[in-house]
């Protein structure tokens, strides 16, 4: 069963009216339903804001999100800065959000090595 529409915001994407509803899992996170662009689940505070700031509710407001301060402006930046789409490069990385997967591998490789040195040994040993 799908939750009720409980207000009307513009689509961030494409600027279509979108349809704005809210889980009722643990944060209680607003949602928006644009008919050309699909769900938007983002539960980040920033977009969280924006939809409590800019939706017009169809009947009394709904519980705010936890990461949504009621009546809290939003924070005014020029669109490109918002993106970042002129700053991105995709050939540069950031080392350390890199770090943590090189560990996992490192780790992961040291155990296989691990259970092939007991398998050969206990291959030699039942011999």
């Amino acid at each position: 069963m799908a939750n009720e529409i409980l207000g009307r915001v513009d689509c961030f994407t494409c600027g279509e009216r979108s349809a704005v509803m809210q889980t009722k899992r643990k944060g209680a996170h607003l949602y928006t339903r644009c008919s050309s662009c699909g769900l938007d689940q983002r539960t980040g505070a920033k977009v969280q804001q924006k939809i409590w700031n800019e939706a017009e509710w169809l009947g009394l407001p709904p519980t705010p999100p936890e990461n949504v301060i009621p009546n809290k402006p939003i924070e005014s930046q020029p669109k490109a800065e918002q993106t970042g789409a002129e700053d991105f490069d995709p050939t540069l990385t950031d080392e350390t959000e890199q770090e943590p997967v090189k560990q996992a591998s490192k780790k992961g490789l040291i155990l296989v090595g691990v259970l092939g040195l007991a398998g050969i040994i206990g291959a030699v040993v039942s011999a």
